[in-house]
């Protein structure tokens, strides 16, 4: 089964919601050497009038640039897109429970800190003067998906939200930023920044 729903800002600034169903097909690349030719069939495609909705993983990367670093556990594809002919306008919410039980971090909190007081050093010398520094969580999940994807919504105030169901994995994503957007010959991008304006007390 697969079930996709988006929400992000249309072009007067309010949000718009997209669920699509029942694919007529599903694209999918288990190689890097298959990550280029299979987004060129997503984009016959979409050449042909039909959407496209799935997503790329950052893994992908090295299908363009070898230099990149990847995983190679083979747990999901490098990229996977399902076509449709429409979607619908239906939003996703739910309260049902659920449970993100046992999650532990993918590092020690010792490498943790000597990353952290390598950042520091690098701002200090001149070298960066912002790292987006991040970690994984490892644990398992109990209960309704769409109810986490519902409070991650709230809690973030995201504007680009995902959430993509297929048979054997979910992806729940609330972003505050856009990759890129492509109208026309025009590409907008909205990275976010990671900083936020000091506040009058440390709290």
């Amino acid at each position: 089964m697969t079930f996709i729903h988006l929400k992000f800002p249309q072009q007067d600034g309010k949000l718009q919601s997209l669920t699509f169903k029942e694919p007529i097909a599903t694209l999918t690349a288990h190689s890097l050497q298959d990550v280029e030719k299979t987004l060129r069939e997503v984009e016959r495609y979409t050449n042909d009038g039909y959407y496209a909705a799935g997503y790329v993983s950052y893994e992908a990367g090295a299908a363009f640039d070898a230099a990149m670093p990847v995983r190679t556990d083979g747990s999901m594809p490098y990229l996977s897109f399902s076509i449709f002919r429409e979607p619908t306008n239906e939003d996703i919410f739910s309260e049902a429970p659920f449970a993100l039980c046992n999650m532990t971090p993918s590092i020690s909190k010792d490498t943790y800190n000597e990353a952290i007081a390598t950042i520091h050093n690098e701002i200090y010398e001149g070298n960066t003067y912002q790292t987006n520094y991040t970690l994984r969580l490892h644990g398992t999940f109990e209960g309704d998906a769409k109810a986490l994807y519902t409070k991650l919504q709230r809690a973030q105030q995201a504007n680009y939200c995902a959430y993509m169901e297929q048979d054997d994995y979910t992806i729940v994503c609330a972003s505050p930023e856009l990759f890129f957007n492509k109208t026309g010959q025009t590409l907008t991008t909205k990275p976010m920044k990671g900083t936020a304006a000091r506040g009058l007390t440390v709290e």
